[in-house]
């Protein structure tokens, strides 16, 4: 059994990162709950942040300086107990060049998971396995068995049903189909 996990809203903090940023560039005072869609600037009132976020990241190393989620590292080591450590990959979109570079040795140095077990790709319903996402538009298209939905407020929303919840219930369901593959 093989589990991706991504690495924006599931292990970083990107949202926190882009609300950073809000407040530095713009002024604007948001919180994570303020954040009900994945056109995070609409959801907050800033048309423009995309392209303050790829200014920062080519600038300021943005993706290095983003705050993993309490219990991120913990998260990866309990799935490695359950799979297997070469069984756990981090499976993540890159946005640029720059966020490649930056997010292969944030997922390194801050989570552990080593260049060898990183996939940075777009397509992520191409690439086999169970995969933990806070990204419906990524987890939608994946079989039976194969998705797990982080549970965030920009993800509340969705049409799709799917299993979801917090890093304990992630944990449950992947102890779950593991058990059910014996």
């Amino acid at each position: 059994m093989i589990v991706l996990v991504d690495c924006d809203g599931v292990l970083a903090d990107f949202v926190g990162g882009v609300l950073r940023l809000a407040r530095q560039y713009r002024g604007i005072e948001a919180n994570d709950a303020d954040v009900t869609g994945w056109d995070h600037g609409t959801a907050i009132g800033w048309p423009g942040w995309q392209r303050v976020v790829e200014f920062e990241t080519a600038e300021c190393r943005f993706c290095e300086s983003l705050a993993p989620y309490p219990g991120a590292w913990a998260f990866v080591r309990d799935l490695e107990q359950i799979v297997g450590p070469g069984r756990v990959l981090a499976c993540t979109t890159p946005m640029s060049a720059d966020w490649c570079s930056q997010r292969a040795l944030w997922l390194d140095r801050v989570i552990g998971i080593p260049l060898d077990r990183q996939i940075q790709c777009r397509r992520k319903d191409l690439v086999s396995g169970l995969l933990i996402d806070d990204g419906i538009h990524n987890l939608a298209y994946r079989d039976d068995g194969d998705a797990f939905c982080i549970a965030r407020p920009w993800n509340v929303k969705s049409p799709t049903v799917l299993p979801r919840g917090g890093y304990a219930e992630a944990l449950e369901y992947v102890r779950n189909m593991k058990e059910s593959q014996v």
